[in-house]
């Protein structure tokens, strides 16, 4: 904003600047994942298939947008397998978890979902008894304890906007939290309602057409959890969180942070009936839906009066 002012033209840049930066820790992950850069591609370009990340980030979003990032570059520092994580990488990830934090407050899932998926994985399990392995930890407390602190002090502006979550205590408990259930329901179908599309149309074609037998299938490394503990995680925490507070109220993009993950999952499981034909195609129907955005979003842009 310094180099060019307050404008729609800096927020853009800010916004894709940081959604490339998304896209690219996801390749460099899932290409670790699967020793495969066409299947780290794929799962880098499937993101297109999350309308929130492909054009609510456009349209809306802003500090889900540099949640997303900052999650990401997490996911990718947890990847790096335990024997080679050093200090650096320790300092690191809990800077950038505390920044999530700061960026925004549902992060926190995400982090809760990091540490699922570092007691279920054996390895990463083995090393908690040691005490560097809480240093990320401690750093990221470090990161957002004074706006914790801060947060303390102006309760009324953190819960400024609460009204959001719709608090019903006119109703039962117990039918709070089933609208609360269901509303996280809906928002995760609404997350997922194009991803699941595309999934289930590629789960039909293999099984019209079924690939032949590779000799060579493409594995993901022994030491990279799956990302689906970190998917489910999250959601359970903010299962947890609705239970608890009562709220009867959840957007979907409020999800992004516990759900990013999927579609990396998602290759992770179609990736031994990929032939060079379906790759070819998805990449093919991912490319048309980041055209449509950008067309979208520039219609969007002229017909709201933006310049």
């Amino acid at each position: 904003f310094e180099l060019i002012g307050p404008s729609v033209l800096a927020l853009a840049c800010l916004k894709n600047g940081l959604l490339a930066t998304t896209y690219a820790l996801v390749y460099s992950g899932a290409t670790r994942c699967h020793r495969n850069a066409t299947l780290g591609a794929l799962a880098a370009g499937s993101l297109v298939f999350l309308p929130q990340i492909l054009w609510e980030s456009q349209r809306e979003l802003t500090h889900s947008v540099l949640a997303v990032t900052l999650c990401a570059g997490c996911w990718r520092l947890f990847l790096i397998a335990p024997n080679r994580v050093s200090w650096g990488h320790r300092l690191a990830l809990g800077g950038l978890a505390g920044l999530a934090l700061l960026a925004k407050y549902n992060a926190a899932c995400f982090l809760v979902g990091l540490g699922v998926a570092a007691v279920v994985d054996p390895g990463r399990r083995r090393g908690l008894h040691h005490p560097r392995a809480w240093f990320p930890a401690v750093v990221a407390i470090a990161v957002a304890l004074p706006h914790g602190i801060w947060a303390l002090d102006h309760q009324e502006w953190v819960l400024a906007s609460v009204d959001k979550f719709e608090f019903a205590p006119e109703t039962s408990p117990m039918t709070a939290r089933a609208r609360g259930a269901l509303s996280l329901v809906e928002a995760t179908v609404q997350f997922l309602g194009l991803w699941f599309a595309v999934g289930l149309g590629f789960w039909a074609v293999t099984r019209l057409r079924p690939a032949p037998p590779r000799s060579q299938m493409p594995t993901t490394l022994p030491d990279a959890p799956s990302p689906l503990w970190i998917v489910l995680g999250s959601m359970g925490s903010i299962a947890l969180v609705i239970l608890l507070s009562g709220a009867t109220q959840v957007k979907d993009c409020w999800l992004q942070p516990g759900l990013f993950l999927v579609p990396i999952w998602g290759i992770t499981r179609m990736r031994y009936a990929l032939t060079p034909t379906r790759t070819r195609r998805l990449f093919l129907c991912m490319a048309s839906c980041a055209l449509a955005a950008l067309i979208a979003t520039h219609l969007n842009f002229r017909c709201g009066g933006w310049n």
